[in-house]
């Protein structure tokens, strides 16, 4: 014959269980650190890069500077233009600045090409035009009038009658 356990003893041990599960499932719920951490916010995706009031065409960031109308770099120094080369720069005060440029005619299309004209536009107003009568590197600097400029992106045309041309460097100094 089987024994009967005692009412009172299967309810003791009944709340000994509900006490263990309730002690177990407290301590889970707490965790470990006794509170939230904070952590700082992920690194974002850079922006586009700024453009600066001057460049050389081997910068890493020259290809942000060029609109349109200019090749790839070639010799790690220079870009060949086409008939039109655009390039944008951007000024923080747009007032008694000059453009210079870093030009040049090659030896190798100046036998065929002849005398080249060089005309330079600042946001479609022309301010200097120049002619070259040999080939080779020359620096080019004219004064841009402030009508021409405004503060912020400009956008600067070198038009060449006879492309291609050689272009180095090319900016507003002041």
């Amino acid at each position: 014959m089987r024994e009967v356990p005692d009412r009172a003893a299967v309810l003791r041990g009944g709340q000994d269980g509900v006490r263990l599960v309730s002690a177990a499932l407290a301590a889970m719920l707490s965790g470990c650190g006794g509170g939230l951490e904070w952590y700082a916010p992920p690194p974002q995706m850079p922006g586009p890069p700024r453009l600066a009031p001057a460049v050389s065409m081997n910068d890493p960031a020259a290809p942000a500077h060029i609109v349109s109308g200019i090749g790839k770099l070639e010799n790690d120094r220079h870009r060949w233009t086409e008939a039109r080369a655009v390039l944008r720069f951007e000024l923080p005060v747009a007032r008694e600045l000059k453009f210079e440029a870093l030009l040049g005619v090659s030896d190798v299309t100046f036998p065929k090409t002849g005398p080249v004209t060089v005309v330079f536009r600042a946001n479609g107003a022309e301010f200097s035009r120049i002619r070259y009568d040999s080939a080779g590197e020359r620096r080019h600097e004219a004064a841009v009038p402030d009508a021409a400029l405004r503060t912020g992106v400009n956008e600067v045309a070198i038009e060449v009658d006879k492309p291609p041309l050689v272009l180095l460097r090319a900016g507003f100094v002041e």
